[in-house]
């Protein structure tokens, strides 16, 4: 084989490698990241079951965690908002380590929930 003909051999399998390559929007990535970081504790998909309430030692009464779904509908466009208390959470949601990054496509994500909510299932 000559060098021609393996470079066109390389080119031709790395186009059918791009072309077959799923790539993920940061929206995508964001529900990804949702799920890691906050499913335990709030409902972030739509068929996701409802999550049990948290309890609330403060208050000594249990916490219905609101769904990502909800979060959405009262704050899906207000990025400030989001970032402020997902970083500064109340009692009982914990302090949140996450970089800007990470944080903001969870956010892309919640956003994402109100505008479209069947499309990311």
């Amino acid at each position: 084989m000559g060098a021609r003909t393996a470079i066109v051999l390389a080119a031709a399998l790395s186009f059918v490698t791009a072309a077959n390559a799923r790539v993920i929007t940061r929206v995508e990535q964001g529900r990804l990241n949702a799920i890691e970081a906050c499913s335990a504790c709030h409902q972030v998909r739509p068929e996701q079951p409802p999550r049990p309430p948290v309890h609330d030692d403060n208050e000594d009464m249990d916490v219905q965690p609101p769904s990502f779904m909800d979060i959405a509908r009262a704050h899906g466009t207000d990025i400030e908002y989001l970032r402020k208390h997902i970083r500064e959470p109340q009692w009982p949601m914990r302090e949140q380590m996450m970089d800007d990054e990470y944080l903001n496509e969870i956010i892309l994500y919640i956003g994402s929930l109100r505008a479209h909510p069947k499309h990311f299932r």
